[in-house]
């Protein structure tokens, strides 16, 4: 039997999205906004942050606070352990190619 991140991470994140539009989200906030992080709520269910404020340490964990997803802020300080936090850059690839990924995760998925 598969555990619950896998189930989390592959069939429904949240109870607002499922797996496919969870990873496009993820995509669409690295192409655009050049990171994502996504947070596991009190409920075990995989949310992203909106914004957040990260500050860097240099030889222990950073850590996250003012975590907002949609209307609401979290009072708690996250630490960079206890979440997912993905960064990517390529100046080579413009956002255009949005239009690009939903016609590849289909053929993904559907394969």
């Amino acid at each position: 039997m598969k555990d619950e991140m896998y189930y989390r991470l592959n069939v429904r994140p949240n109870p607002n999205m499922s797996a496919s539009q969870f990873w496009q989200t993820v995509v669409h906030k690295l192409i655009y906004d050049n990171e994502c992080k996504i947070i596991q709520a009190d409920s075990e269910d995989l949310l992203f942050a909106d914004s957040f404020s990260r500050i860097e340490y240099a030889l222990v964990n950073d850590s996250f606070k003012d975590v907002t997803i949609k209307d609401y802020t979290f009072s708690r300080t996250f630490q960079m352990s206890d979440v997912i936090y993905l960064e990517y850059s390529n100046k080579k690839l413009s956002p255009c190619w949005m239009v690009c990924i939903p016609i590849v995760w289909n053929y993904l998925v559907e394969s």
